[in-house]
């Protein structure tokens, strides 16, 4: 018993030292762990794939879209599929701000690869959100 929970314990240990190889990475902590602005708007993002949106929110993803384009990129988030007809239209429709948040979706699995997260660990899957649809997948 002890040792299953000993072995638990190495596993967890290694996907939290993966983990915050990602955080620094991408700018969210210092090298000496200390969360930097970046890691405090992180703390406030409660989406599907947070680190993702805070990438995209950072770094200008969302400029010059009028509110209802924001809203429904946040939408694809949580989304469930639609159909093909559907999907194809919010695509040509949002195509920027989606290309958008799938090159930060990108780096921050390009991180958590890095640092050695499976696939099957990664908060970023990148069948989440816009990707989720066939339309996206085409693109």
């Amino acid at each position: 018993r002890r040792r299953v929970r000993d072995a638990r314990a190495d596993g967890f240990r290694a996907e939290l030292k993966a983990r915050m190889r990602v955080l620094r990475r991408l700018g969210y902590c210092t090298e000496d762990e200390a969360v930097t602005l970046k890691g405090r708007v992180a703390c406030e993002v409660e989406v599907c794939d947070d680190l993702s949106m805070v990438e995209m929110l950072l770094s200008g993803g969302f400029s010059g879209a009028s509110p209802e384009d924001v809203a429904a990129v946040l939408s694809c988030e949580v989304a469930e599929e639609k159909d093909k007809d559907e999907s194809r239209r919010q695509e040509a429709a949002l195509g920027g701000m989606l290309n958008s948040l799938r090159s930060c979706r990108a780096r921050v699995l390009a991180a958590e690869n890095d640092a050695g997260l499976p696939a099957a660990l990664s908060a970023a899957d990148p069948e989440a959100g816009p990707d989720s649809s066939p339309a996206a997948r085409e693109v």
